[in-house]
């Protein structure tokens, strides 16, 4: 995350220099003060275009509040590395997270845009969305508080992630067959690949630690 967050850092610096960076995941970067974005429209706000600048919208914001953030704290502190190490909980983290998302958003719409296939593509579509709406909603906080949606945006939010689970609900197995992940990533025994899923919950709860022996406990129950 430090390295992540170092990085678009320096981009940002290097276009205070009026250099252009060769970075292809930031070449929407700009120098523009958050404010003046270009607001989402409420009738607009699902369309991928949307869901897209959204993502792109909060990193333009992070990595302002983030180089503020550093240079005061350059500014109260004894040396660099101790500036750097006050300001990563705060400002990198969340900045290197977006990143994160917003990197994951570009590529995934990269595979819709080749998909020949219609019916998957619709799929696809859907799976985006969901995935989209659900970044936006657990970081509710800072697309709001950098004016980027609006109370209204969150209701149409989180009904269209209602419909969307609904109507993604007969494709689930599917979807999951095909990433395919082993019966450890899933961790769950009700999802056993070989459907056995009754013995494999029985040795979930046998392999438990002290599942035969007494609670650490049971002298107080004796008690009473």
């Amino acid at each position: 995350l430090q390295q992540c967050s170092k990085f678009i850092i320096g981009v940002y610096i290097q276009l205070m220099q009026g250099d252009t960076p060769q970075t292809l995941t930031l070449n929407f970067l700009t120098l523009d003060p958050y404010t003046e974005l270009k607001r989402i429209k409420l009738e607009n706000c699902m369309d991928p275009k949307a869901l897209r600048q959204l993502l792109e919208y909060r990193i333009q914001y992070l990595v302002q509040i983030a180089f503020e953030s550093l240079q005061e704290n350059l500014s109260s502190s004894q040396n660099q590395f101790e500036a750097w190490n006050k300001t990563v909980p705060q400002d990198m983290k969340p900045l290197a997270l977006a990143y994160g998302d917003m990197y994951i958003g570009t590529e995934f719409l990269k595979i819709i845009k080749v998909c020949s296939d219609k019916n998957l593509k619709g799929i696809l579509k859907k799976l985006y969305d969901l995935w989209a709406i659900n970044v936006i909603l657990k970081d509710l906080g800072t697309f709001v508080i950098a004016g980027f949606i609006t109370g209204e945006f969150v209701k149409v939010y989180k009904e269209k992630m209602a419909e969307l689970c609904s109507q993604l609900k007969d494709e689930v197995v599917s979807l999951i067959d095909a990433i395919a992940p082993p019966d450890n990533i899933i961790g769950s025994p009700f999802a056993a690949s070989d459907g056995d899923m009754y013995n494999k919950f029985l040795v979930s709860v046998w392999n438990s630690p002290r599942c035969f022996g007494r609670p650490e406990w049971w002298r107080e129950l004796k008690e009473v």
